[in-house]
């Protein structure tokens, strides 16, 4: 017997359809900033999609969390059963998590996470001291450095 998905939060049948839901969104975002952007095919590769960027292409790693507890929101860093795989700097360069109850997007680099396996975000508290506050809406992250021109300017 196939074991059920007990998950029933919002909308969403499954983990799974939130996943692909919270892609369908991060892609728009990049879309609307007027970059290219790429599904990954399948399940197989360790980023979901990839964004061209004019320093070259950024491989993405796309979660989304509505889990709250202690007045943050968590987001595992990994995948594979229970998610204990984590990813590494090596297989992915961007983590973009959305935090759906907040309406908020962290985008961090991969090499900023280290070691962790879990990631506390806190959208709902103004403050710069927590450590990934600083990559809230950072999509600046995507786009071309101050004063970057291109080959034919």
């Amino acid at each position: 017997m196939k074991k059920k998905d007990t998950f029933r939060k919002g909308p969403f049948k499954t983990r799974k359809h939130k996943g692909e839901w919270v892609e369908l969104l991060f892609m728009a975002m990049v879309a609307g900033l007027g970059l290219m952007v790429a599904k990954a095919f399948g399940d197989s590769a360790r980023f979901d999609v990839i964004v061209e960027t004019v320093l070259g292409p950024v491989r993405v790693q796309v979660k989304g969390t509505e889990s709250f507890r202690n007045r943050r929101y968590s987001v595992h860093y990994g995948t594979g059963r229970n998610e204990c795989m984590r990813y590494t700097a090596q297989q992915i360069d961007l983590l973009a998590v959305y935090v759906i109850p907040a309406n908020a997007w962290y985008l961090i680099p991969a090499r900023k996470i280290g070691k962790r396996g879990v990631i506390h975000l806190r959208p709902n508290i103004r403050t710069n001291s927590t450590t990934f506050e600083r990559y809230r809406e950072a999509w600046h992250l995507l786009m071309p450095p101050p004063g970057w021109r291109t080959a034919r300017a």
